[in-house]
């Protein structure tokens, strides 16, 4: 694809006529086949691929050295195809479309019959692939690259080239398939391939190369064509001069005027049609502008939706320190009843003021953790050094419990998570003995934090009832 970028950059800076004639002599197919697949007219085709031509010759300083041409070109021929083919027996294709799919879901049909139902809507599909997914398609079975010229021009290596293709049909299956065409993988590959061979009829290259360029000039597309046929059509009247008496001439005179009069008023037309594209545009970035801000909002109601939890686990954490001071008032009361026993409420003490600082901690690593998801689509971090700049600024002390004393025990989307109260995202490493029993502290999905005490020393089935998988439950 270099030798594309080298004839567009020759052409962009010196205007090198054989240079732009080469690349519409490499590309045609592809525009006209795109444009035939969805005007289903071969001189519809034509103009389309015309204008596609002609847009490259004007738009070719103005190009990105990295675009992708055969893409590039691909996507405007659906562009002009659409806009050509809008009004033009929409209603009557549609109609035809659905009784080919009535007709497929119905009745089982031969592999050629089902390539020839995908084809009629294949490049709706491939239009709703992402860019970087169309590119790899269209490098691959339009302009029928190798896996390595696909992989140089995508910035990738040939395997990886290979992977992008194989998830871009199957996003196509997948988009069939949604639309009620259940389909295998090869029929989708062997639909591309049909539409890859489809071919602009001989000739028209040369033809449409010296038309973009000059439309690529001071006078508009529809202009050139204007001008194209009136020297066209006053040629003939010169001659018709010659050949017939003055009665023949005043008349092919007069038909020469009125075919004007239509010229002008086809590019009047145009002219209405491209102010109309103009007034569309702008509706749709209004309602581009109209979506962003409800997506917003919706962020908004989010994050307020997520207050209401956040207080809770607030409320649950002075909970758990009452139910810490109640634990410790018991263990007072015990030691004031064995003497020998005496020594140990500082240890107690200090073992409640650990408790409370490691749920403390953990509920800090909870609040940085759902952040991260927030800023990155939702996936919660796979380590705790991606989440530690959401982390609150700490005292300064040495923390009760440090990164490497935890581990994280859940990794995936927050959002797929069912019930976040009784799902596990980190837990301590090792238990630590507290009063005689094995405690571990652990962080859940919604929040909030706790101690669990195993007095048998498994905590196993009591993880793995809330998410732990079974090779981290112990």
């Amino acid at each position: 694809m270099s030798d594309d970028a080298q004839l567009l950059r020759r052409y962009a800076e010196t205007g090198a006529e054989e240079a732009f004639t080469e690349l519409v002599r490499r590309h045609l197919d592809l525009a006209w086949a795109a444009a035939y697949r969805i005007t289903g007219d071969a001189h519809l085709a034509r103009d389309v691929a015309q204008t596609v031509f002609a847009d490259l010759a004007r738009k070719a300083r103005h190009l990105c050295p990295d675009t992708v041409l055969p893409g590039w070109l691909y996507r405007a021929a659906c562009l002009a195809a659409t806009k050509v083919n809008r009004g033009n027996h929409r209603r009557s294709q549609r109609e035809r479309q659905a009784m080919d799919l009535a007709q497929l879901q119905s009745e089982p049909e031969p592999p050629a019959a089902a390539v020839e139902a995908l084809l009629a809507q294949l490049d709706a599909a491939l239009a709703a692939l992402a860019q970087t997914d169309r590119d790899a398609v269209v490098l691959r079975y339009f302009s029928r690259q190798s896996l390595a010229a696909v992989g140089a021009a995508l910035g990738v290596n040939e395997d990886a080239a290979r992977k992008r293709v194989a998830r871009a049909v199957d996003k196509l299956r997948a988009w069939f398939e949604q639309r009620g065409i259940v389909t295998a993988t090869g029929v989708v590959v062997a639909a591309l391939g049909a539409a890859g061979t489809q071919a602009a009829p001989v000739g028209l290259a040369g033809t449409l190369a010296a038309a973009s360029l000059a439309g690529a000039g001071t006078l508009g597309i529809v202009e050139t064509l204007v001008l194209m046929k009136t020297k066209f059509a006053l040629t003939m009247a010169a001659v018709a001069a010659v050949a017939t008496p003055l009665t023949y001439q005043q008349i092919a005179i007069n038909r020469l005027r009125a075919d004007n009069r239509a010229l002008q008023a086809q590019v009047e037309q145009a002219r209405s049609a491209q102010s109309t594209d103009a007034d569309l545009a702008k509706q749709k970035a209004d309602a581009a502008e109209l979506e962003r801000l409800r997506a917003e909002h919706l962020d908004l109601l989010r994050l307020r939706g997520e207050v209401g939890p956040l207080r809770a686990e607030a409320a649950r954490a002075k909970e758990l320190e009452q139910q810490l001071a109640q634990l410790s008032a018991q263990l007072r009361a015990s030691a004031a009843a064995q003497p020998a026993a005496q020594s140990d409420s500082a240890e107690m003490q200090q073992a409640k003021q650990i408790g409370i600082a490691k749920l403390n901690l953990l509920k800090q690593w909870g609040l940085a953790m759902i952040m991260y998801a927030d800023d990155n689509g939702d996936q919660l971090p796979a380590t705790f050094a991606a989440a530690r700049n959401y982390l609150g600024k700490t005292s300064g002390a040495t923390p009760i419990l440090t990164e490497d004393q935890l581990e994280i025990t859940y990794q995936g989307k927050l959002a797929d998570i069912a019930t976040p109260a009784q799902t596990i995202l980190v837990r301590e490493r090792e238990p630590v003995n507290i009063a005689g029993k094995l405690c571990r502290g652990y962080l859940f999905a919604d929040g909030h934090s706790e101690i669990h005490a195993a007095p048998d020393g498994s905590f196993a089935r009591w993880e793995l009832e809330r998410g732990v998988p079974p090779q981290l439950a112990r």
